[in-house]
């Protein structure tokens, strides 16, 4: 083996490590946000998700939902006075099972900033779709809040990241 031939090995094998490891580390592409601003809070949403205004429930201030495809949601529901956020939850998890059949529940106590109570359920919806349902409830400013976020199995990784926008980005004024 001449060095010529010795020092072009080192020399592809450099190239291939440095393609590797910039191939590997490359950051995912910026979502384009949309602000919901309204006066009592806001927050950033992907911009291709769509705000439901023509449902006959709207009400950007109380009651509104974001559609992030066909067949996933976010809801929220803001109430004018303080009620128990476990008591909420738990009437919100009865609402769901005539709907969903449980089949995995876990629960947690924070979402972005706020500290409630919220579970995350794992289940079959009556045609038996196989869905995501994550539901929080908080109190602030003497309100209710209630972040329901909805969402078929197989696209829960493909929107988590909208998701999470939405989750870190809201305030309350």
């Amino acid at each position: 083996m001449n060095i010529k031939s010795s020092n072009y090995k080192y020399l592809v094998i450099i190239n291939c490590t440095l393609f590797f490891f910039v191939s590997c580390n490359k950051q995912p592409k910026a979502v384009a946000a949309k602000v919901f601003d309204r006066q009592a809070f806001s927050f950033n949403y992907p911009a291709t998700w769509k705000i439901d205004d023509k449902d006959a429930d709207f009400d950007a201030d109380h009651m509104f939902s974001i559609d992030a495809s066909d067949s996933a949601m976010i809801i929220f529901t803001i109430l004018e006075e303080k009620i128990n956020p476990h008591e909420a939850l738990s009437l919100r998890i009865e609402r769901q099972k005539k709907q969903i059949r449980e089949e995995k529940r876990s629960s947690f106590s924070h979402w972005g900033t706020f500290d409630g109570s919220g579970v995350l359920l794992y289940g079959k919806t009556t045609r038996n779709v196989d869905v995501s349902l994550r539901i929080f409830v908080f109190n602030s400013a003497n309100k209710t809040f209630a972040i329901t976020e909805y969402a078929h199995k197989n696209e829960m990784q493909m929107l988590a990241g909208g998701y999470q926008m939405i989750e870190s980005s809201f305030r309350i004024k």
